[in-house]
């Protein structure tokens, strides 16, 4: 290594053997990290000093014990994301009361919480492709799990507090979910990668079913404990739950949540060099997938975002006259969990078979589609015969929401699948960004104005179906915007393979990079992948 070194210092004035030591020095370097000393000059410090970098990550053998600990890990953490999210929904009623505010007004609680999230989106997706992973996600629960437990503690005159506090609790969630599938990414193959993002995505529903069903229970074990006069504060305490097994995760992140290096299972090393920001963004506007991929996930935003927050207080005003047991957000959790499996199951099964017996590498957007369609019409009988024919109508429901969630673990494959590693957290920020912005943001408050208005004419059942009906057309446009992405998959697809291609081959510490061009020399001196072979063996020796 020494005289390696020195034929680099002394190889200043010859401009070919200076490069050539250089190369020699990077990639000893990267094979023989635990041997060699560091070089002086700065642009090998700067070179050595990433691979230091990645020295310090885990590169986990993809789908291997640790990547499935990993990510049994993620999916919990996803579950209580999810139930934090739904608890609101779970006690509505009883905030509306509470705060003594409108249908209308009670939207801004969900618009608060997602516009913290698309403010915080992109941020998160640029931090994610360039820093820890891992702090990313340790400091988004303990930022969420913080503001839950604070906003339970808000008093009757300041419900604009509240609403602040569940923003940031939109803000630590958005950190959470915009890395966690970049994680996933580099942890399994692209065969495995669809079960394990269809795990991952079973949180989903079981995060949301949890929540109805905690939140719920919370409100009516705390009212029945407290005294008349502070019954109306019992339901605070559903967001007092959340934030204990928030600390538990935290700390179980900080011992056993790896960071694994990006592109780790697609066998890509992480690219050095890194492009800007609107450089980013411009590559991504070019991915059709992506861009119509994206436009699909607002509908399933919009359409998810209004069922999750009214559906509760929908089926509410029926279960009882129907003599359906439980209570409605009751009933509606235990159908999110039964449609979330099933609906998970369906599209990972379904996309498999297709690329497996068919080839069909666009699966995912294609599936994606269809079930956006069948969810349009199912929806739209659910709503209306909820309440004269109870027993079909949850059938319908079930439908609905299996046709929705299918669609859940197959768009982040999509994304997975037609973006580098060096910008997945980037894009996975960007379409959350839009998806929510133009989704689940603006999808509360439009159904809450329509009931409001409609009340005026009509019974408060009627008012809120015909707020409800609007998520049927977009459905229908959702599944019409898939299909477009599954056009333009193959050609993303071929793209991205190739950019990882070049990567493979332009990994420094490949030893199958460079090849003998010894016969190409005019003298007698060796060539320097030749010396390079002859400094490793010396060293194996």
């Amino acid at each position: 290594m020494n005289d390696l070194q020195h034929m680099y210092d002394a190889g200043a004035q010859d401009s070919k053997q200076r490069k050539d030591a250089s190369m020699m020095l990077r990639a000893l370097k990267a094979k023989y990290a635990n041997v060699l000393a560091l070089p002086s000059e700065p642009h090998i410090k700067q070179a050595i000093s990433k691979m230091r970098a990645k020295e310090k990550r885990d590169n986990l053998p993809k789908n291997g014990t640790a990547a499935k600990y990993a990510l049994a890990l993620l999916t919990l953490i996803n579950f209580l994301n999810y139930m934090d999210r739904s608890t609101v929904s779970a006690v509505l009623p009883h905030i509306q009361k509470f705060y003594d505010i409108t249908a209308r007004e009670a939207g801004y609680i969900q618009t608060a919480f997602i516009m913290a999230n698309i403010i915080i989106s992109p941020i998160f997706g640029y931090l994610g492709d360039r820093i820890s992973r891992k702090l990313i996600v340790i400091n988004g629960i303990a930022i969420w799990s913080f503001f839950t437990l604070a906003g339970s503690f808000v008093g009757q005159n300041y419900f604009w507090m509240f609403v602040l506090m569940r923003g940031m609790v939109g803000v630590g969630e958005a950190s959470y979910i915009i890395v966690a599938y970049s994680i996933v990414g580099d942890l399994f193959s692209r065969e495995s990668r669809p079960l394990a993002l269809g795990i991952f995505s079973l949180a989903m529903p079981f995060g949301c079913g949890g929540g109805y069903m905690v939140g719920a229970t919370a409100y009516k074990t705390a009212s029945h404990l407290m005294s008349s006069s502070n019954q109306a504060y019992a339901w605070q305490w559903a967001f007092r739950i959340t934030p204990i097994l928030g600390v538990i995760f935290i700390i179980t992140s900080i011992f056993f949540l790896p960071d694994p290096e990006r592109g780790n299972a697609d066998d890509v090393p992480e690219l050095d060099k890194r492009t800007s920001f609107l450089t980013d963004i411009a590559i991504l506007c070019q991915n059709g997938s992506v861009v119509f991929a994206t436009f699909g996930y607002i509908s399933l935003d919009f359409v998810g975002g209004s069922l999750g927050y009214w559906t509760p207080t929908y089926v509410d005003e029926n279960h009882a006259d129907a003599g359906i047991p439980f209570g409605g957000s009751v009933n509606f959790g235990i159908a999110t969990i039964i449609g979330g499996i099933g609906g998970v199951l369906i599209g990972v099964y379904i996309s498999k078979l297709l690329k497996r017996k068919f080839e069909m590498t666009y699966a995912d957007a294609l599936v994606s589609g269809v079930g956006l369609f069948v969810c349009a019409p199912s929806l739209f009988c659910a709503i209306i015969l909820i309440k004269p024919l109870p027993l079909l109508g949850w059938v319908l429901v079930l439908g609905t929401l299996i046709s929705m969630v299918l669609v859940w673990p197959l768009v982040p494959n999509i994304f997975l699948e037609t973006v580098v590693p060096t910008r997945r957290a980037l894009v996975s920020g960007i379409s959350n960004l839009i998806a929510n912005a133009f989704g689940d943001a603006i999808s509360p408050v439009i159904v809450g104005h329509i009931n409001d208005e409609m009340e005026k004419h009509t019974t408060p059942h009627k008012a809120l179906q015909y707020g409800l009906m609007v998520n049927v057309l977009v459905a229908a446009i959702g599944g019409v915007l898939f299909v477009i992405s599954a056009l333009f998959f193959k050609r993303d697809y071929r793209i991205c393979q190739n950019r990882m291609s070049k990567g493979r081959q332009s990994d420094p510490a490949s030893e199958n990079t460079q090849k003998c061009t010894c016969e190409a020399n005019t003298d007698d001196s060796k060539c320097s992948f030749c010396i390079q072979k002859s400094s490793f063996d010396k060293i194996n020796v």
